[in-house]
């Protein structure tokens, strides 16, 4: 163990860039919004003169937002204290500590990104933060508002992997300033812009988030990272797109615009196949295994989620 004098983190000034960050996000997020708006109306305009049917909105702009508000109610009452509650914790009850200074900013740079992919891949391999997690993939489009399709716990696995990065001395403040670097996510929820090439490789992108809310086999699980790629190279879940087209959505969709079915829909699935589960290794699994490949009650009885035929087991994983 080692431990390093951090008086030279300057919290005061780590405080203040983050407001002015988060402070600058939000006001891009309104101009990225005003400029979809912008494009749906000229659309819109274009083909009403034309005498085609086209709607100003998309199908879930207005639920987008209401579980934008719904998540940031939770976001503010139960989960920056518990962030920040688990991450102080596991800081203090340890050793190590790295300071911020210019040795140490990529690796503060690459931990707030890993912040972010593992707690996203944990949503997407663990069935029980799936089903809150699936509710930001169910959407069919794919544009400016699928940002704001926030779920309920979606702070809950960072809780985990924060206390732990906490740990290893990554101070709680200067790494949670460092994992708002994915906020270049406001920029990659559009299908309207084509692939950006060498970018598209190292960075998170339009195309490559675009492929990981496709729900085709091959893109599935792919392209978890926050604001780069460097973990999904490393772990080997990167996937660049294809000639293929993209598909976006989950396997099982609500085709809903109910707030209540959207945000708990997935939950109804878990619930169901943990009480019908035989056996309590199988109820454990249920809710902790990989999605599409736990227990799950027979198609029969379970009735049918589409009208489709049932796909195959491989196949109700998780939508990446």
């Amino acid at each position: 163990m080692f431990n390093i004098d951090t008086d030279s983190i300057g919290l005061p000034e780590v405080q203040a860039f983050l407001k002015v960050w988060i402070g600058g996000a939000s006001y891009l997020l309104v101009v990225l919004l005003g400029a979809e708006l912008l494009l749906r109306t000229s659309e819109w305009w274009n083909a009403k003169r034309e005498g085609r049917d086209k709607k100003l909105l998309p199908n879930d702009a207005i639920v987008n937002m209401l579980t934008s508000s719904v998540y940031t109610l939770t976001l503010q009452g139960l989960g920056f204290g518990a962030i920040f509650a688990a991450g102080f914790w596991g800081y203090n009850h340890s050793h190590w500590r790295i300071p911020l200074n210019w040795w140490t900013v990529v690796p503060y740079i690459l931990a707030g990104d890993f912040l972010f992919y593992f707690s996203h891949r944990m949503m997407h391999e663990i069935r029980f933060f799936w089903a809150d997690h699936a509710v930001h993939h169910s959407s069919e489009e794919f544009d400016f508002s699928t940002f704001q399709r926030f779920h309920i716990f979606e702070w809950a696995p960072k809780v985990i992997t924060f206390t732990w990065l906490s740990m290893m001395g990554f101070h709680p403040m200067v790494l949670f300033l460092f994992s708002t670097l994915t906020a270049v996510q406001l920029i990659c929820h559009t299908a309207r812009f084509g692939r950006w090439g060498w970018w598209d490789k190292f960075f998170c992108s339009p195309t490559i988030h675009g492929v990981h809310h496709a729900r085709n086999p091959l893109y599935m699980d792919r392209n978890l990272g926050g604001a780069t790629s460097f973990w999904d190279h490393v772990f080997g879940t990167y996937q660049n797109a294809t000639e293929e087209k993209l598909i976006y959505g989950v396997t099982h969709s609500p085709k809903s615009t109910n707030i209540i079915k959207v945000l708990f829909w997935e939950y109804t699935f878990l619930w169901r196949d943990f009480i019908h589960a035989p056996t309590l290794k199988d109820k454990i699994v249920v809710l902790f295994g990989r999605p599409g490949e736990t227990f799950e009650v027979p198609w029969p009885q379970a009735g049918k989620r589409e009208e489709t035929a049932a796909p195959e087991p491989a196949q109700i994983a998780a939508a990446a």
